[in-house]
């Protein structure tokens, strides 16, 4: 079997604080913290948006991405994070559970072959 090109692990969070799911700034600093809790290198500083359900925020890293597109007035999130190295999917889950206040999370890791 060949080794995987990269890891996708792509999350569904829910009963989350509506305040931080609207905050620019607030998810600009939940990435930065999931980042430094998976020992990922960014290659950019967080950026966030206002959108019209709530905020896109992402963060480029050297080994690809992670981005966050939030439903605020739901309470809802949805994350996709791909990487070139492995991911701990369970590191991930609790370190956003704990920065977001909710264990309602559905994820799935998905190695993404050559």
């Amino acid at each position: 079997m060949s080794k995987p090109l990269g890891w996708h692990w792509m999350a569904q969070i829910a009963d989350a604080p509506r305040g931080v799911l609207a905050d620019p700034a607030a998810l600009r600093d939940v990435l930065a913290a999931v980042v430094d809790a998976l020992g990922l290198r960014a290659v950019s500083a967080p950026t966030a948006v206002p959108t019209a359900s709530g905020v896109a925020a992402v963060v480029l890293l050297a080994e690809s991405h992670l981005a966050v597109h939030t439903l605020a007035a739901e309470g809802r999130a949805l994350v996709d994070l791909f990487s070139c190295t492995p991911v701990d999917a369970a590191l991930a889950r609790r370190t956003f559970a704990r920065l977001l206040g909710t264990d309602a999370i559905r994820d799935e890791l998905v190695e993404r072959l050559p």
